[in-house]
């Protein structure tokens, strides 16, 4: 809800005040890489009077910008919960994977430039450049590994890569980036001229440096730590609901104090000898004061061993993230669209979702209507709360729109869906799926005119 008295507010001035929040936190980002090369330009005293003066000017350039846009990249997946709250994990993590290949960019050359400058004042190769600042200085020969790791991990980002690696592959090749960023820093306060002897650029860098770190630390290692601790989280159900999906069941002690949501997810961290130092994000499907409920497919990583944990295993909860939430929502009439597992935190919000009968429809799209996840719980739901429900099942890849998996736009695509869904552009609409289904309804909404502010995405997707 939207206020201590539990009343939903709705309306054209949210959905205002909503956007104007996105755009505020957004703008703040953009403007942190700036504020240290304005900084520098007004206090840096650059010069670019001959070959050596302008290389060296353009280095502490692409040094401050550098630095910067790399604690932007830090803070997208910091789990700050202001800005969390504001833009959800999802959109967070998706700008960090964008970001990643243009920061690598910059930080490749600031190198360069930095090799080239060097070298135009010592008057030697740019080989012997790389020798001598690397051998004689161990701050630089860290950060230069520094950024071979960030190469790894940015090549390890692109969507070839994330097709043969699996989960854990990639979150042990991303851990890599905070030991990169840890040995990239010293070489700054050791040769950093802006860092060493501008006191406003100084300043600016303790204090983004003390923010970001301080953050990370925060929420993702103490507050888990404490608050899961606290609790006493367990596993109290394990349940293989068919040969794709498994639900299990955490229990402990005031569970309101993590002050979830419907249709928010956690990182589950289950404290075993495989699996304590990877958490895996899954949302919920039932919640209440005694115990979180995460349905979950089975995917062919460490989902599948799920099933070999002990009922009482500790665990650890990070969360709950997204805003895939009614809090959220500005208009009266909602459309929730799940397809395969990304029934779960629709089901979530369907069960709770403040509604009159007929405000509510939903699109449940699934390959087999014999093992569609937790259809009889949806069904048992929109039939109580007077939901319009409707359940589209076959093959992947047929089926126009509500196909599960195609990769081609059906012409007939935004007919069928505004046939099925008549009040589409006065609703918000919740989608979550499979990243391939989700793009393709975000192409047939895009194709009838539905405003973005509207539409409300949870992707399941890495």
């Amino acid at each position: 809800m939207n206020s201590t008295s539990g009343v939903l507010i709705l309306g054209e001035r949210k959905a205002v005040a909503l956007q104007r929040q996105r755009d505020a936190v957004q703008s703040l980002g953009l403007w942190v890489p700036l504020i240290p090369v304005l900084l520098l330009i007004a206090f840096g005293d650059l010069r670019f009077g001959n070959l050596g003066e302008s290389l060296s000017s353009t280095n502490r350039l692409l040094a401050v910008f550098g630095t910067a846009l790399l604690m932007v990249h830090l803070a997208l997946v910091a789990r700050i919960p202001w800005i969390e709250r504001i833009l959800g994990l999802d959109k967070m993590t998706s700008a960090h994977k964008k970001l990643g290949k243009p920061l690598v960019g910059v930080l490749l050359a600031h190198m360069i430039a930095s090799l080239a400058a060097f070298a135009a004042v010592s008057r030697i190769s740019i080989w012997q450049a790389v020798t001598d600042l690397n051998l004689h200085y161990l701050s630089v020969g860290l950060a230069t590994v520094g950024l071979l790791l960030m190469l790894v991990v940015t090549i390890s980002s692109i969507r070839a890569a994330r097709k043969v690696l699996s989960y854990e592959a990639w979150f042990l090749i991303h851990l890599t980036a905070h030991i990169a960023v840890a040995i990239a820093i010293p070489h700054q306060y050791e040769l950093g001229t802006d860092l060493l002897a501008q006191p406003p650029v100084a300043s600016f860098f303790t204090l983004l440096y003390a923010f970001v770190f301080g953050n990370m630390l925060v929420f993702k290692l103490i507050t888990p730590l404490v608050m899961s601790f606290r609790s006493k989280l367990k596993i109290a159900k394990i349940q293989r609901l068919d040969e794709r999906t498994i639900y299990v069941e955490i229990s402990g002690k005031n569970l309101g104090s993590f002050d979830f949501q419907a249709g928010q997810f956690f990182m589950l961290r289950i404290l075993t000898g495989k699996q304590w130092w990877r958490p895996h994000p899954f949302s919920l499907s039932h919640f209440d004061n005694q115990s979180l409920g995460f349905t979950i497919g089975i995917r062919g990583d460490d989902t599948s061993w799920l099933t070999e944990n002990q009922v009482g295993t500790s665990v650890i909860l990070e969360g709950p993230f997204g805003v895939f939430t009614e809090l959220k929502r500005s208009k009266q009439d909602v459309v929730l669209m799940g397809s395969g597992i990304g029934i779960t935190p629709i089901l979530s919000l369907a069960n709770t979702v403040a509604a009159q009968p007929g405000d509510v429809s939903i699109l449940y799209r699934v390959s087999d209507l014999a093992s569609a996840p937790l259809l009889s719980e949806l069904e048992a739901v929109a039939s109580e709360r007077g939901h319009v429900l409707q359940v589209e099942a076959g093959p992947r890849g047929q089926g126009g729109v509500l196909s599960a998996n195609s990769d081609s736009l059906n012409s007939n695509d935004a007919s069928q869906m505004l046939s099925k869904f008549p009040k589409l552009h006065s609703s918000d609409i919740y989608i979550c799926g499979p990243k391939p289904w989700t793009d393709k309804v975000l192409d047939t909404l895009d194709q009838l005119g539905v405003a973005k502010t509207q539409i409300h995405l949870e992707e399941f997707a890495w």
